[in-house]
């Protein structure tokens, strides 16, 4: 049960009721969080725009964003986020099975191959124990073929995850 419930339509300013029906139209996923969070407009704008921008656009192919947040919710316990957004990386092209190893820690993972295997393993240390990092995860990302700009980029994906994990876990959103 959610500790606090969402506001009813009517509770909410045309604006923020316009809001959600949009990012529910081009998304669907993860509504619950986004009800909730409309009750500080601020915050459901900032959500939005933070998601729209991190997830909707990089180097990294969306279904690879897609898959780092998905195990890093699921590394922090958070199944609701987890399988919305492991849900999203099989829509935009990452294999089913694939994805559910990753999330289950499967010890041989099936491919699509080391690189993003290895950025993978980088973000569930980094949304577990950030302060661990030490400059062999970066050698051993960019022995895997990753550039600066995918680091950084995965590095806000899982910022991004821990800021909507942070919510949905604290506030019993979808668990």
């Amino acid at each position: 049960m959610t500790y606090i419930a969402p506001p009813t339509l009517s509770e909410l300013a045309p604006e923020t009721r316009g809001q959600l029906a949009a990012f529910a139209g081009a998304h669907g996923h993860f509504a619950a969080l986004r009800a909730v969070v409309a009750r500080f407009p601020a915050a459901l704008r900032a959500l939005d725009n933070q998601y729209s921008l991190i997830m909707g656009r990089g180097r990294l192919e969306r279904w690879v964003r897609d898959a780092v947040f998905a195990v890093c919710s699921a590394e922090r316990g958070n199944t609701y986020l987890a399988e919305a957004l492991a849900r999203e990386a099989v829509r935009h092209g990452a294999d089913a099975d694939w994805i559910k190893s990753l999330r289950t820690r499967a010890a041989a993972l099936p491919e699509p191959g080391d690189g993003v295997r290895e950025l993978i393993r980088f973000s569930r240390k980094a949304a577990l124990e950030p302060y661990r990092s030490v400059p062999g995860d970066v050698s051993s990302l960019h022995a895997a073929g990753w550039a600066n700009e995918d680091l950084v980029e995965v590095l806000s994906v899982v910022s991004l995850s821990a800021y909507m994990d942070t919510l949905s876990l604290s506030l019993r959103i979808g668990q």
